[in-house]
């Protein structure tokens, strides 16, 4: 597995000079080589030539070498600061190999992208782990202006690392590499970050999968129209988190129940019909919602796979929210594995379906097409502290 660590400098608030004279940075490890590469804030894009030997060396080391490499985005509240802390270090959880330090295998991902088994076992190299900060001290999130650390994530720190994993994407594809996603929660919103610094320079991307997002539906609406990427959005309605965080906490000039408030993981796109022109709904997505019994009965008859919105037990500490459940119950990680690897079973395939039951339950459906990226978001420090007093006014929709 190849390991991306990316770490922020100051935290801040983007109009302060401490933001803009900080630097971040990136690094990469594989077996005993590792190199780490410094990405100013200032800078327009992030280098990472300096990274270019390491990325190599996994890269002529893959098991699979003639498949797409599979990337890992996790959402929020990890650190890898805290190396070997099973509280945030996301390489003793969701990056971790099953059995190290007695992790339970529902709670890994890299038997998905088959980096080996449930044992932890048959290890090989198909993998990369980008690893960011995606949660903040109570110091760090106040001196950026904000009142609790999902803000911080949502809105400076998933942009920040984006132009970090941009980077990345751009690297991969010079060495010829198409690339695989599988993000969850927040780590939508970093991939989405990314997709829109890469312009329309994005055909490395091969098939992505994104669980749960809490990205806002209109921002990836806004970004995705028209691309051409295979995407399986996997949808949730009983996703407690994002109900009762992503949509409350992440953006303060997003007013809940609004529609620029509205999460990727509980609506998706909407419906195509809502795609009017000048908007291009993206033709090979399908928002899947885990929630719909037509939905589970399809795939039921169609691959035999017991698909489930809820947790079924305790596996998860908060699994009682549902918010982990995309990925920790059998039959749903039985069915990601072959989204990643499985020839023809991708957002383009699933799209071209007549009889697959799509997008969300429940009339009417928010529209997102067309809408936009709010231009409201706090980025000053005057205006974030008149967030915190009540003086700032949400966006309608």
């Amino acid at each position: 597995m190849l390991k991306l660590v990316w770490t922020p400098g100051a935290a801040a608030a983007p109009d302060a000079a401490a933001y803009r004279q900080a630097t971040d940075t990136i690094s990469a490890t594989y077996g005993n080589s590792n190199a780490t590469a410094r990405i100013p804030r200032t800078s327009p894009a992030a280098d990472l030539n300096a990274l270019t030997p390491v990325i190599q060396a996994w890269l002529a080391a893959r098991s699979v070498p003639n498949a797409a490499v599979k990337l890992m985005l996790h959402g929020y509240d990890y650190d890898p600061r805290h190396v070997g802390d099973p509280a945030y270090d996301p390489f003793t959880l969701i990056y971790g190999y099953p059995g190290d330090n007695a992790l339970n295998p529902r709670l890994s991902w890299l038997p998905l992208v088959e980096e080996c088994n449930d044992l932890g076992t048959r290890r090989q190299e198909t993998a990369i782990a980008f690893a960011w900060v995606s949660t903040g001290s109570l110091a760090e999130y106040a001196t950026a202006g904000w009142s609790e650390s999902y803000e911080y994530a949502c809105v400076d720190l998933s942009v920040l690392a984006a132009k970090a994993l941009a980077a990345l994407l751009r690297a991969l594809a010079t060495e010829g590499v198409a690339v695989d996603v599988l993000a969850h929660s927040l780590g939508t919103r970093l991939f989405t970050k990314a997709v829109a610094a890469l312009g329309l320079d994005d055909a490395m991307l091969n098939n992505v999968v994104l669980l749960d997002g809490a990205e806002f539906s209109v921002d990836t609406a806004a970004t995705f129209a028209g691309r051409q990427c295979n995407v399986v959005n996997v949808t949730n309605e009983v996703d407690a988190v994002l109900t009762t965080g992503a949509e409350q906490l992440g953006d303060p000039s997003r007013t809940p129940g609004t529609v620029p408030s509205c999460s990727l993981g509980r609506y998706g796109l909407g419906t195509i019909a809502s795609w009017t022109a000048p908007a291009v709904y993206p033709p090979n997505w399908v928002d899947v919602s885990l929630d719909r019994r037509d939905l589970q009965a399809w795939f039921k008859s169609n691959g035999g796979y017991s698909l489930t919105p809820t947790a079924s037990d305790g596996v998860h500490p908060e699994g009682q929210m549902n918010h982990w459940a995309c990925y920790t119950e059998v039959g749903n990680r039985a069915w990601l594995t072959d989204l990643l690897w499985k020839p023809g079973l991708n957002g383009g395939a699933l799209a071209k379906v007549a009889g697959l039951p799509r997008g969300v339950l429940g009339d009417p459906q928010p529209v997102f097409a067309g809408v936009g990226i709010p231009t409201s978001t706090p980025m000053t420090m005057a205006a974030r502290m008149a967030y915190q007093r009540g003086a700032g006014l949400g966006v309608g929709g």
